[in-house]
């Protein structure tokens, strides 16, 4: 069920996104400078979840920001990729990763069969802010262990 406390969300995780993203680009233009910008979406912005209405729209919201960005920055030599995190162990998720039904459940959903490494995001950022990556903008690349390939 969608609340309206819930909403919320959207402030941190879609606006706050857009703030960063605006910072990122004037800062770019004001010294005629090409570069990367990296937004965190997640696999829930391709791919919804019950119980996630507010977060999954959020996350869906900066995926389309990112893509709509790169379109708009690209004549100004500025990338703009996103990454979508699969489930990652992290401070934030170690409680529920060790609830034994909801770690069932990630590695039931994740053909890996486990949960990522904060490494396996950061091996991504560093492509995607790369001269490696040059010819790459406007992506979100799932990290996810295989979640959104079922």
């Amino acid at each position: 069920m969608l609340w309206a406390a819930r909403w919320i969300v959207i402030a941190v995780n879609l606006s706050g996104v857009f703030y960063g993203v605006r910072a990122a680009a004037n800062a770019m233009k004001a010294t005629n400078t090409k570069g990367s910008i990296i937004n965190m979406t997640s696999i829930l912005g391709i791919v919804g979840l019950a119980g996630t209405v507010a977060y999954s729209s959020a996350k869906g919201g900066v995926s389309n920001m990112t893509r709509a960005s790169a379109q708009d920055l690209a004549s100004l030599g500025i990338r703009v990729n996103a990454i979508a995190p699969g489930f990652i162990k992290t401070n934030m998720t170690k409680d529920v990763l060790q609830d034994e039904a909801f770690n069932a459940m990630v590695k039931a959903n994740t053909p890996l069969g486990y949960a990522g490494d904060p490494e396996d995001i950061a091996g991504a950022a560093v492509y995607l802010a790369s001269d490696e990556a040059k010819y790459v903008t406007g992506i979100i690349l799932p990290v996810d262990g295989g979640w959104t390939c079922r």
